[in-house]
């Protein structure tokens, strides 16, 4: 019987402790704020962290997150102005006035070529603005998806690729044979090998991670920063491999056009290694979040089975003590039934004498 009401006030308790982990989950909605005041008491509801109010809130949009999301673009389009109005310079020291050739821009623009990836950043660009109104991304992964966006569709290609490697650009070819005179050599000659290997990359590994990237974002895959840290190492390779000939044979007297191709791609050293450094932190950071867990629910497990050992040994305890009550009781039924055959032999033989 005492096993049985330890038992009851067990239940009672975990019973109790659920009905009131269900109170404070539901004391913040208004219907339970209604509840308590007409029942006589007022109950105010739990505050919410920032991050929650942030990862609900919509995309910002102020400047400062404007121009931290859409900066690709800006530097895309700085780089065709030199493209539209500047001639490479005949001598490293000629002012840059003497470059500017407003003429130049109605020839560019009236080639095809020039719009051949132009016009797919372009609509790009406007197709990732819409998925940015639509779906709630986090500032530093919507600017992450215009730069892989911009990578591929306007660096890559029309950079590199159409410029670079088969110089057909228009107003572009010219300047990148003036930043890297081996180019104006034929495709994959011995004096430009290692040019076109960085150009062929771009074909082959570096269009494809990105575009694999770009589309992992768009259904926010899993995965998809495993990918980036793997585009951004192979980005970073390109990039110290196209620019090793510059650090390593730097020329005597750098002109405009050159320090500006020079400076455009430090960015290519310096993004890369933001990526990976915030990525790793960020995966740091969730590990330890992961073990963190993991350390809380040992401790809730170790809890638990000590509570379990506790009631266990409670209930051994009362089992001992029921055991003990039963053998009394037990001996008190024998000694009552002892005394009673004792009385009953009495009575017979008072009877008996009587007779």
């Amino acid at each position: 019987m005492g096993l049985a009401v330890v038992e009851v006030s067990v239940h009672k308790e975990i019973a109790l402790a659920a009905a009131m982990s269900a109170a404070a989950a539901r004391s913040s909605t208004p219907s339970a704020k209604k509840k308590a005041t007409t029942s006589g008491f007022t109950t105010s509801p739990a505050p919410v962290p920032s991050v929650a109010a942030e990862a609900v809130s919509p995309n910002k949009t102020s400047f400062v997150t404007f121009v931290k999301v859409w900066w690709p673009t800006f530097m895309a389009a700085g780089t065709c102005i030199p493209q539209l109005i500047m001639d490479p310079p005949v001598s490293s020291n000629e002012p840059m006035i003497n470059m500017i050739n407003l003429s130049k821009a109605s020839r560019v623009l009236s080639d095809p070529m020039f719009y051949v990836m132009l016009v797919p950043f372009s609509l790009g660009c406007v197709g990732l603005k819409v998925f940015f109104s639509k779906v709630r991304v986090n500032a530093f992964d919507r600017g992450m998806m215009v730069w892989w966006h911009a990578s591929c569709f306007f660096f890559y290609t029309h950079c590199d690729i159409l410029s670079g490697y088969y110089g057909v650009m228009p107003g572009m070819a010219e300047q990148y044979i003036h930043s890297a005179p081996p180019l104006r050599y034929p495709r994959w000659a011995p004096e430009r090998f290692h040019f076109d290997v960085v150009f062929f990359l771009d074909i082959i590994l570096q269009c494809p991670l990105a575009i694999f990237v770009i589309l992992s974002y768009l259904y926010q895959h899993p995965g998809r920063y495993f990918a980036e840290v793997f585009a951004a190492a192979a980005q970073l390779f390109g990039t110290a491999l196209y620019y090793t000939p510059h650090i390593l044979f730097p020329e005597e007297n750098r002109d405009f056009l050159q320090w500006m191709d020079l400076s455009l791609g430090a960015a290519w050293f310096v993004y890369p290694l933001l990526i990976l450094r915030r990525r790793f932190l960020q995966a740091e950071e969730e590990q330890r979040k992961a073990e963190e867990q993991l350390r809380l629910a040992n401790e809730a497990k170790a809890k638990a089975e000590a509570e379990n050992a506790r009631i266990e040994a409670a209930k051994q305890k009362l089992q001992a003590e029921q055991a003990a009550s039963d053998a009394r009781r037990q001996a008190a039924e024998q000694a009552k039934r002892e005394a009673d055959e004792k009385q009953a032999r009495a009575e017979r033989l008072t009877q008996q004498l009587r007779r």
